[in-house]
Formats: C-alpha cells, sequence, structure tokens
C-alpha cells in the first residue's frame, strides 16, 4: 500500500492510497461493496455488511443441500397452507426435503386448520405466530433458506379497489402497509430464496415496485411471470403474479418463461362434479342475483354470472367469500330447472383448484371456501417448486442432460425423456437406481433426478 497524490486542475493536491498487494485484493472479489474505515495510523478494508449477509446466507443454502438436510422455510399470510403445499410437495418431488421452520397467520380458524391438516410441514421446532403481522416480534436469531408469502391484496384486486373506493392499494387500511412486514421479515431471517404471489393488478402497485427496489438493493436477482390455473393443469382459469427473488451469486437459476404443468386439467366439470339429486335441498332460486346482473350490464360495470352446465371447460376465479354466494362466481345449473342453481361443494372446490380434499378436513362450509378461495392453484405453484427444485440442484453440481441427437444418452445427473424417447431402446438401458426421483409432467414427458451424490457433501 502506498500514499502519494493527486493534483487537481486548480493547483489542489489530494492524497491518492494505492493498494497494489495481491493478498489483498484477492481476498476482495470484484463487484463487490466495501466497508474502508480511515484511522489514525491504519486503514481497514471489510466487505460491506451487505455483502457478509449475501455471503451467508448462500453458504447456508448451498451446504444445507449438499449435505441433503431438509430446507427450512419461512410462511407469511399462511392462510391454509396451500402455497406452503406446492412448495413442500414440488420440492419433495426433485427429492429437496424442506419443513416449515416459521408460520405468521392472523386467523387463527385458517393456522389452526394448516396446523391439523398438514403436519407435513411442521417439526418439534416449528415457529407459528398467530396474530396480526405488524403486532408480531421477530424471532431473535432465526434465519432461514426460503421465504414466502402472499401479501394480502384485498386493495389490488380489482373487487377490492371497486368496494373500498380506492385510487390505489396502499389506501387500504389494513393490507395496504403489509408489504413493509414483509421486506421488514426479509431483512430479518435473510432468506436466499424468496417467493411472493398475489393478483396480477399488484404487479403495477407501489408495493410492488418498492419490493423490486428494496430486493435489488439487498443483493437478489428477481424474476416475476404470470401463472395461469389452466394452462398448468387447474380447471380454475385463475391468473397469478408469481415472483421467485434468488440470492445475486445463485444468478444460475432461470426459472422463468418456461414453467411445466405437473397435472392435467379435467377435461369438463362432469369430471369434477359429486352427484345430488334433482330433488336435493342443495339446488336453490337465486333470482336476486339475477336481478342484480341484470342491473349491472346495464350499468356497464361488465360484471357477468357463471351458470355453466357439466359441458363448461373451465370455471372462472372463486375468492375467499364463495360461500356468500356472489353474482361472479360459479355456480352449477339444475339439470332440467333453469331457475335453480347451486355452489360447488368443499370437495368439488379443492378439485377445481387442484387441491387436495384433506387441506379444508374439519372446516365449516364457510371456513373451507374461505381457505380455498384465497389460496393458491396448487399445480401451477408446484410446478414453480418443481422447476425451481431443479435450479437447486443444479447449484450443488447436479448436471442436465436430454438424449443427444445421435440417440446416445450424456452421463449427466437429470435426465429429461420425452414421451416417445420412453419407448425407444436406449431408455430400457438406464440404469433407474441411480435415480430415486422421477417428475412426471403433463405432457407425459419425465424428469430422472438423481440422488445427493455424497462427493458433493464431502465438497462442502
Amino acid at each position: 500500500m502506498r500514499v502519494s497524490r493527486r493534483t487537481l486542475k486548480d493547483g489542489r493536491t489530494k492524497p491518492l492510497i494505492e493498494i497494489k498487494d495481491p493478498t489483498v485484493l484477492d481476498a476482495l472479489p470484484g463487484q463487490m461493496k466495501l466497508r474502508i474505515g480511515v484511522f489514525k495510523g491504519k486503514i481497514t478494508i471489510r466487505a460491506h455488511v451487505d455483502e457478509e449477509r449475501i455471503k451467508a446466507r448462500e453458504k447456508d443454502f448451498l451446504e444445507t443441500l449438499m449435505k441433503g438436510e431438509p430446507l427450512q422455510l419461512g410462511s407469511l399470510f399462511h392462510g391454509g397452507g396451500m402455497l406452503d403445499y406446492a412448495l413442500h410437495s414440488g420440492l419433495e418431488r426433485v427429492g429437496i426435503s424442506s419443513y416449515t421452520k416459521l408460520a405468521v397467520e392472523w386467523d387463527p380458524r385458517y393456522i389452526g386448520s394448516s396446523y391439523a391438516n398438514n403436519p407435513q410441514f411442521f417439526r418439534e421446532d416449528s415457529i407459528i405466530i398467530n396474530g396480526p403481522i405488524q403486532d408480531s416480534v421477530l424471532p431473535a436469531d432465526l434465519s432461514l433458506h426460503i421465504l414466502t408469502g402472499g401479501v394480502p391484496c384485498v386493495g389490488a384486486s380489482k373487487s377490492g379497489i371497486s368496494k373500498n373506493g380506492l385510487t390505489h392499494p396502499e389506501e387500504h387500511d389494513q393490507a395496504g402497509s403489509m408489504f413493509y412486514y414483509f421486506l421488514r421479515y426479509i431483512e430479518a431471517m435473510n432468506p436466499a430464496v424468496i417467493t411472493l404471489e398475489n393478483v396480477v393488478e399488484y404487479a403495477s402497485s407501489a408495493s410492488m415496485a418498492i419490493i423490486r427496489s428494496v430486493l435489488n438493493q439487498w443483493g437478489y436477482t428477481l424474476r416475476e411471470t404470470v401463472l395461469n390455473g389452466n394452462q398448468l393443469g387447474a380447471f380454475e382459469n385463475r391468473d397469478r403474479l408469481a415472483m421467485i427473488a434468488t440470492s445475486k451469486g445463485l444468478d444460475a437459476m432461470n426459472l422463468f418463461p418456461e414453467v411445466r404443468s405437473v397435472a392435467k386439467k379435467p377435461d369438463t366439470l362432469a369430471d369434477i362434479v359429486e352427484q345430488f339429486s334433482a330433488e336435493d335441498e342443495i339446488w336453490k332460486d337465486y333470482d336476486y342475483l339475477r336481478v342484480k346482473a341484470d342491473r349491472d350490464k346495464a350499468a356497464g360495470k361488465g360484471f357477468a354470472m357463471q351458470e355453466l352446465d357439466l359441458t363448461a371447460q373451465k370455471v372462472g376465479t372463486i375468492g375467499r367469500g364463495y360461500a356468500k354466494v356472489r353474482s361472479t362466481e360459479p355456480r352449477i345449473k339444475h339439470p332440467t330447472d333453469e331457475k335453480l342453481t347451486r355452489l360447488l361443494t368443499l370437495t368439488e372446490h379443492c378439485a377445481v383448484k387442484g387441491a387436495p380434499a384433506s387441506i379444508i378436513a374439519g372446516n365449516s362450509n364457510t371456513v373451507g371456501h374461505e381457505i380455498l378461495g384465497q389460496g393458491v392453484i396448487i399445480p401451477a405453484f408446484e410446478a414453480v417448486f418443481v422447476e425451481l427444485g431443479i435450479e437447486m440442484l443444479t447449484q450443488i453440481g447436479l448436471t442436465v442432460g436430454t438424449m443427444a441427437a445421435n440417440d446416445e444418452w450424456f452421463d449427466s445427473d437429470i435426465l429429461y425423456l420425452t414421451a416417445e424417447q420412453q419407448e425407444m431402446p436406449q431408455a430400457a438401458a438406464i440404469d433407474l437406481d441411480r435415480y430415486p426421483h422421477i417428475v412426471h409432467f403433463a405432457d407425459d414427458s419425465i424428469a430422472l433426478i438423481g440422488g445427493h451424490r455424497p462427493a458433493l457433501a464431502q465438497a462442502a
């Protein structure tokens, strides 16, 4: 290190410190923020605290993956656990174990349902915070590998903005500030991977703009897409914003725009419905909804009823208040009486969202529909987490291959086979013992996933 000087245009001189020692430079990788302290008789150069946090979260994340230990997840705005279900299931398909270390949810009915119906999420050291997130005390010295959040959308959805007379989502007296608490937990938990889901309109909100800006400053790479339920195996034609943020050192993890469906969509409503006799009390005359629909049409509001017969190939979005019988949400037509319709049952509501019926077991009709109505399309997000899991495995050295043009197989840890390739003679020669996990996609292609290699764990 040498202190020299630089002469400015106006004749003044300023000291210039030159660092030429390669041992110092090698310890400070390029494009790293530094913290430099100047004291009497010495100068200290350290990585900035942000860089230390980035390095720490990536190291812990990769070491946990390489050892085959379960990833620790945090779940904000947990609801009934539908996003968690998709995440755990998607990772499990590719051989990555995980559990919910932290869950935060204000409604005791929802978190109670999830705890009872999703025992695979939780372990003895899981922390459950039941109360408003703004009143919660962040657990001390807790770090997580993945943090998920479905920030409440009541102020961002079209119906929420219309119903509450808002000019922007942040005006909502309860949900408007939720993005702030989402960021607080990220800062405290320092996860390597973050996932967020919301209504599509949230992408253009000030809240989302702030989330993007802050996460970028904290060293995350963000990717966003819109997931459609029908395209990814569900009967509900629901669009949802999905964001994945990965720590910048994991930048090779590239998810979007390709997300392959892991479920096949039912063809018609007839494939889903339960059977009820024409005389069953479930059929009702909702004449007041027809009157409202006519009134909305005359006012040019664009809200129309969804009265569907069994040949319907999709249903529209079903929201949290479905049990209230609202005019724009789907109802099934009576087979003979045009005045009678009925709501989907809880079992049918699960089916259109691709959710297991067990996820709302033991709940009343109202609470069950609330959990499902505010939950995600499980096959859509499960597909995202399958892709995310495969990208995670590539971060610890697993290689990806397909059948080559000359029909020879690469010596890869993850192999993709189309439906046609699975019937070729070469496929029969694959050592399936090497691939303990098989992911089946909706187009009948598969991915063979190799186990965690001991050499990788030793290298850690």
